[in-house]
Formats: C-alpha cells, sequence, structure tokens
C-alpha cells in the first residue's frame, strides 16, 4: 500500500540526490511522489492508490538514503559525480552480480555510486575505498561472455 511520504522524506530524498550525484531536484519534483513499504520512495502518475507497480522507486530509506539502481539508470545522463566508470571485464563481471577490488581507487567518495561502461549506465553500487559492492537486482543481472 502506499500512502503520500512526509515533506520531509521527499526533501531527504532529492537532498541526497544533489549532494550525492549532483542531480537538479527540479528533474523530479513535478512527479507524484508516494511512500511504499519497506521504506521505498516512489516518483510516479497522480492517481496512484493501491497499485504497486506503476511509478519507479527512486529510493529506499531505512536509516539512510539508497538509490535505486533503476533510478540511477534512468537519470545517469544528469549525474555529475561519484561515477565509477568500468572496462570491459569488470563490467562484464559487475553485470553479472559480481563485486569487484578495483587497481586504483576512484574518483568518487565512498557511498552509493552509480557504475558505467563506455558511458553506458549499469546501475548502482557502494564504493569503500577501491572496493565496489554490486547493488544491481539479481533479476537485472545477465550471463554475459562479452561486451
Amino acid at each position: 500500500m502506499t500512502r503520500a511520504p512526509t515533506d520531509g522524506l521527499k526533501q531527504a530524498v532529492l537532498a541526497y540526490l544533489e549532494e550525492r550525484f549532483g542531480l537538479d531536484p527540479r528533474l523530479l519534483t513535478n512527479l507524484h511522489w508516494y511512500a511504499g513499504a519497506k521504506g521505498r520512495v516512489i516518483v510516479g502518475p497522480p492517481a496512484l492508490r493501491e497499485a504497486v507497480t506503476i511509478g519507479m522507486a527512486v529510493a529506499r530509506v531505512q536509516g539512510s538514503v539508497k538509490p535505486t539502481t533503476q533510478a540511477l539508470q534512468l537519470l545517469a545522463a544528469s549525474v555529475k559525480k561519484n561515477v565509477v566508470d568500468l572496462d570491459r571485464d569488470q563490467a562484464a563481471a559487475f553485470v553479472r552480480g559480481r563485486d569487484l577490488s578495483l587497481d586504483a581507487t576512484p574518483l568518487a567518495t565512498d557511498g552509493y555510486v552509480l557504475v558505467r561502461y563506455a558511458g553506458l549506465p549499469l546501475g548502482c553500487a557502494h564504493l569503500r575505498g577501491a572496493q565496489l559492492r554490486n547493488m544491481l537486482p539479481k533479476a537485472r543481472r545477465l550471463e554475459v561472455d562479452f561486451l
């Protein structure tokens, strides 16, 4: 069941996305916001009531904000910071759902990051030093031999 989120929850998600990824809050302010189960924050059409598949989860808030892979993939063209670019072998491992040890610490701060390959968004991961913890949902993982 969905309900309108508190203004504080909406503002917390917008502030996090702006601070962490440099996203302009105006990208999402014209959408209707809903609070779903398990800390999900959903944006979608104004008529959302009982349906849970209409709209897009932009984040989960359970103590802290975690952006969803779907939101980062959709908003990737507007992300200005905290991006990790992978090479071909790393990208193939990432889409399989593997965690990665990077050869060098990327130009991103510890926390959630957008992961890309050849400029294309792959998904969300959590960066700590040179360790990249995969946050790609199991349903979006692919067994690939090449890219």
